[in-house]
C-alpha cells in the first residue's frame, strides 16, 4: 500500500496526540477529530463514548454535523440498533457495509429517516476500546458523496 507524503504527516500528527496527555476521552476525541477528517478525507465525523452501565452512547463530539442531526442520534437512533450493538463493539474498524449490506441499509429507518436526509451516504465505523470493559470508546465517523 502506497501512502503520501502528506498522509504520512498526518497519521504521525495523530500518533503524537494519542502518545500526548489528556485531561480526558472526550478532550482526545475532539483534538483527534480534525486530523482523522483530513486522513480519511471525511466530511463528517462524529465520536461518543460507550456507558455499559446506561447502555448509551454519551460524550459527543462531532465536527461539521448539524446539531439537530447530532440530537436526533443522541435521542432517538442510537437505541434504534442495539440488538447489533454487541456484535459491532467486537469488531474493530470497518466500513458500515461491512456490517449490512448497502442495500439492506437503503430498507432501514435509520438510513431513510436519519442518514440519507443529512446525506450521510457512506461511512466507516471505528470501535477502539481502553481497555476497561465498562468503558468502550467509539468513534464513528460518516462521510457523504
Amino acid at each position: 500500500m502506497q501512502i503520501s507524503t502528506k498522509k504520512q504527516r498526518i497519521l504521525s500528527g495523530i500518533i503524537g496526540l494519542l502518545s500526548a496527555e489528556h485531561g480526558s476521552g472526550q478532550e482526545l476525541r475532539t483534538v483527534i477529530g480534525p486530523s482523522l477528517l483530513d486522513l480519511l478525507d471525511a466530511d463528517f465525523y462524529a465520536s461518543y463514548a460507550w456507558n455499559a452501565r446506561k447502555q448509551a452512547f454519551e460524550l459527543g463530539v462531532s465536527i461539521n454535523l448539524d446539531a439537530a442531526c447530532v440530537q436526533i442520534y443522541e435521542r432517538y437512533f442510537q437505541h434504534r440498533h442495539k440488538e447489533r450493538l454487541p456484535h459491532w463493539l467486537l469488531q474493530g474498524v470497518h466500513p458500515v457495509s461491512a456490517l449490512i449490506s448497502h442495500r439492506e441499509l437503503l430498507q432501514t429507518e435509520i438510513y431513510n429517516e436519519f442518514l440519507r436526509p443529512y446525506e450521510h451516504y457512506y461511512g466507516i465505523n471505528l470501535f477502539a476500546f481502553d481497555g476497561r470493559s465498562e468503558e468502550r470508546r467509539v468513534g464513528k465517523e460518516c462521510r457523504s458523496r
